[in-house]
């Protein structure tokens, strides 16, 4: 049975007869009140409502169109979906996020009014996946802005907390010591790459809440470094295809 012949045998036994649906029917029997998600009857072909959507157009022929106007990463769509046999699901290939379609075990890249035919093929053209590589270039340089900072590093650690409750005094107060840290971390690639030496140890006090590690009770300067570059980096990097198989 195909999904043309599910959506048409549900609406015709689970028809609205009165009311401002009349003509359609619920996607889910078992909840008549909830008229947003519905089974409607088009031109030849049985859709599914929900809300203003109509997320799945199915031909008689068994081909079926999916179309969630964008909203294909939301739950409650999804649900919707995965309710008629279609589940939608993430997939993160290093960070980047694909959004993916399932049907008859094959998996595809969703995008909006892809068509499968009967057997569950795809018959508009493949859309291609992705992932995230890191920018080796940029990192390096990166590192090597970082240089003069890496030698004076664990000399600031080590004098860190007084300068910290230094800092909490004069501001007056945590919270816009937080705030001031937090404006630090920000400028922290900037910082390094015009090798600001006289706010290095800034960069050190506003980086420990990062690496702050909860067994040692301490911050050593290799877990202090590698809270830093990991966040400092995390945008250098690129998009690019996967291969496909």
């Amino acid at each position: 049975m195909n999904l043309y012949t599910k959506l048409f045998f549900q609406h015709e036994r689970h028809v609205y007869k009165r009311g401002a649906y009349t003509g359609d029917a619920p996607a889910d029997s078992r909840r008549r009140a909830k008229t947003h998600f519905r089974i409607v009857k088009r031109d030849g072909s049985m859709g599914v409502i929900f809300h203003s959507t109509q997320i799945i157009i199915a031909y008689a022929d068994g081909r079926v169109m999916l179309n969630a106007r964008g909203w294909q990463n939301t739950q409650t769509t999804r649900a919707a979906f995965c309710h008629f046999g279609i589940p939608i699901t993430s997939k993160w290939n290093n960070g980047y996020k694909n959004t993916m379609v399932q049907i008859n075990g094959q998996s595809y890249v969703y995008y909006d009014n892809m068509m499968f035919d009967s057997s569950g093929a795809l018959m508009t053209p493949p859309a291609l996946e992705y992932r995230y590589e890191a920018d080796k270039e940029a990192r390096a340089v990166f590192k090597e802005d970082a240089k003069p900072f890496l030698d004076v590093m664990p000399v600031l650690l080590a004098t860190s907390k007084p300068r910290i409750e230094a800092t909490v005094n004069k501001r007056n107060g945590w919270y816009a010591t937080q705030r001031h840290y937090e404006f630090v971390r920000e400028r922290t690639v900037s910082l390094l790459e015009r090798q600001a030496e006289e706010e290095y140890s800034d960069i050190v006090d506003a980086w420990q809440g990062y690496a702050y590690d909860e067994v040692e009770e301490r911050v050593t300067p290799k877990q202090l470094w590698s809270a830093l570059y990991r966040k400092c980096t995390q945008d250098m990097r690129s998009v690019v295809a996967v291969a496909q198989a």
